[in-house]
């Protein structure tokens, strides 16, 4: 017989006298050692499994999170700017009302100061007077533009026009992270973040100068 064997039966019949024998001097240091050695090797092997689980329950990616997104009717409710300045201790905030309809955006300021503006594939126009009319527009400003109305529609062909796209999370809580690919992107921002579920919740973007806005969505039931 291998000469392991009766060690193993000398050390289990060792543990079974003193789990019976309760007298014994060192029950409580051999039981504590086994228990230790028991829970570190479950561990050891339960880690690994539960680390793979979460990953495969919590996977997204950017066309589930635009699926999701457009099986939604479109948007509208409150929104909160903040944004962080260099050089300035307190930040500026700015909130009001936002409202989706097809490719158009009314984003309605009310305070520090009123301001409506619509917002479409073709660019802004401000209310004055009475009427609609439209905002001079660089190319940066522009770009600006087709991406933020481009959030909120979850328009990965635009996004993707600017920036490289990853996913992670889940469908009731993700995170849509972009980060710059064009010469213009780059000047403007460092990257961006989005955060949502089954709409949009809040929007951090961080600026190649080192400024940061946040906005944060509240849409009406």
């Amino acid at each position: 017989m291998p000469p392991h064997l009766p060690l193993k039966a000398t050390n289990r019949q060792k543990a079974n006298n003193l789990l019976l024998d309760a007298k014994s001097p060192q029950p409580r240091a051999f039981l504590r050692t086994a228990v230790y050695t028991a829970m570190n090797r479950i561990r050891a092997f339960l880690f690994p499994l539960l680390f793979l689980c979460s990953a495969f329950a919590h996977a997204i990616s950017v066309a589930d999170i635009t699926a999701q997104l457009r099986a939604q009717h479109a948007p509208s409710g409150r929104f909160t700017q903040t944004r962080y300045l260099r050089g300035m201790s307190q930040p500026l905030a700015a909130s009001g009302t936002f409202a989706l309809d097809g490719e158009t955006l009314y984003w309605t300021l009310e305070k520090p100061f009123a301001s409506r503006l619509r917002i479409t594939p073709e660019g802004v126009s401000q209310w004055q007077d009475g009427s609609w009319r439209t905002t001079g527009q660089t190319a940066l400003n522009d770009a600006q533009t087709r991406l933020f109305l481009a959030f909120l529609r979850a328009d990965s062909a635009t996004l993707g026009e600017y920036f490289d796209m990853s996913a992670e999370g889940e469908a009731a809580a993700w995170t849509l992270h972009l980060s710059p690919k064009t010469v213009l992107m780059r000047q403007i921002f460092r990257r961006i973040d989005i955060y949502g579920g089954a709409y949009v919740a809040r929007v951090v973007l961080e600026e190649a100068q080192g400024d940061r806005s946040e906005l944060f969505f509240q849409p009406e039931p």
